[in-house]
Formats: C-alpha cells, sequence, structure tokens
C-alpha cells in the first residue's frame, strides 16, 4: 500500500475482497472557462491495465455545482449518473458568474483475468468553472486517472 494514502479494505459477502483508495483533490488548478449556454461535461476515466469497471456492483459519479444560477444540470444542483460508461457526458447549463463543480466518483472495478479481485474507487474532485462570454469553448473536460 502507498504511503501517505488512507485505504478502507471491506471484505463482501459474495466473496470478492476490495481495497478502497479513499482521497480527495483538485482535478486542476486552473478555472475552465466556457461560453453561456448549452454545454457538455465529458469526464473521461482511466483504470489500470487489465481492468474494467464492474456490471455486477452499484458504481456512480455525481457533479455537484456551487452555485445553480452559473452552472445547472436540468435546472438542478445536482445530478447523479449510476452504472456510467466512460466518457461520461452530461449536459449543462451555463449562465455568466464563477462556480466549483464537484465530482464524486464511486466506482468499483475488477481484472479482466481474476475477477474475484476487485477494487473501490472513490474520489472527489472540485474544477472551478468561469462562464464567459466570447470563451468559445462549449465542454468541461475532465480526465481522472485511478492508480493501483
Amino acid at each position: 500500500m502507498r504511503q501517505g494514502s488512507r485505504y478502507l479494505i471491506a471484505l463482501l459477502f459474495i466473496g470478492i475482497l476490495l481495497f478502497v483508495p479513499t482521497s480527495t483533490r483538485a482535478a486542476q488548478d486552473k478555472e475552465v472557462c466556457v461560453v453561456p449556454g448549452e454545454v457538455t461535461v465529458v469526464v473521461s476515466l482511466e483504470l489500470p491495465e487489465g481492468y474494467a469497471i464492474s456490471d455486477d456492483a452499484p458504481s456512480s459519479v455525481k457533479a455537484t455545482s456551487s452555485s445553480v444560477k452559473t452552472l445547472s444540470f436540468d435546472g438542478k444542483p445536482t445530478t447523479t449518473i449510476t452504472n456510467p460508461s466512460f466518457p461520461l457526458k452530461l449536459k449543462a447549463r451555463a449562465t455568466g458568474g464563477k462556480a466549483d463543480m464537484a465530482l464524486e466518483f464511486n466506482l468499483y472495478y475488477c481484472g479482466h483475468k481474476d475477477s474475484s479481485v476487485c477494487k473501490a474507487y472513490r474520489n472527489k474532485i472540485t474544477v472551478p468553472i468561469n462562464v464567459v462570454r466570447g470563451s468559445g469553448a462549449k465542454s468541461i473536460k475532465v480526465h481522472q486517472k485511478v492508480t493501483l
């Protein structure tokens, strides 16, 4: 196990051993500028080689805006996607101003060759958003890399 990281180890009754790294960190230091109107949040995920998201576990990604007036998901501050596939594309509405968008990952992934050992990935990242006329960007791109 990596030094400096916190791990939670859980044994499920179906016989799968999970190692759960937990952390919170910013996705990127600089803010993302987008134009007002409909924007797409594109979340790409990079799993360790030989692993895939488990179809048998309840994975989810939750997106939350700190200001529904600036960035909203179908008029709401939060949207949750269960059993996501990646790249994940979320539709959002942006108006003028600044907001922080939080992405909470609750993912379960297993090895292709040995599906009896699975891992859980829980992480929350924050992306600063600035909605500016003339910025040209109509998408917010976030890349999440999962390491062993």
